[in-house]
């Protein structure tokens, strides 16, 4: 009985499944790596995710909110990946999207305090500004990289720590 069951589990036709099934695994995982950089494309037409939209941004409710309160503010013309490729031929865009975003927060959530700003370096493509209540309370908020990309250097505060070239 031991042999059979030896020769079984160590039978080509089961280690080339097992190889296989590696395989591709790796390779979809390999194809589709970081497909999701580009999920805010996607993001600012889902109509259940837009908060308010007009002919150059659109605030959308954060799909993976830190926070309690979590809203990314997106330009849907300038096609920046992030904030580090900001010129000062973006200070009216940049203007624009702080007062977007200030608004937003005076007219929905006026006792509660908020975080405004860029990641620095950003795990998703397309510039978006986000505005994320202080109180990181959130089932998406999983990691000490998650607190800390809001809480730390890494999150760059408007007005604050831009400096544009």
């Amino acid at each position: 009985m031991e042999a059979s069951k030896k020769i079984g589990e160590n039978s080509p036709s089961s280690k080339r499944t097992k190889n296989n099934v590696a395989k591709e695994g790796s390779s979809k995982d390999t194809t589709k790596k970081h497909y999701w950089k580009s999920g805010l494309i996607q993001a600012i037409t889902d109509v259940e995710n837009i908060v308010e939209s007009s002919n150059t941004l659109v605030i959308i409710k954060d799909k993976y909110p830190k926070a309690k309160f979590h809203y990314l503010v997106i330009p849907k013309v300038v096609q920046l990946n992030s904030a580090r490729e900001l010129t000062r031929s973006h200070i009216n865009l940049l203007k624009e999207m702080q007062e977007k975003a200030e608004v937003l927060v005076k007219n929905y959530h006026p006792k509660t305090k908020f975080k405004i700003g860029f990641h620095a370096k950003p795990s998703m493509d397309h510039l978006h500004l986000h505005v994320v209540s202080t109180d990181f309370v959130s089932t998406f908020l999983k990691t000490k990289k998650h607190w800390n990309s809001f809480n730390t250097e890494h999150f760059l505060d408007l007005p604050g720590k831009m400096i544009l070239l």
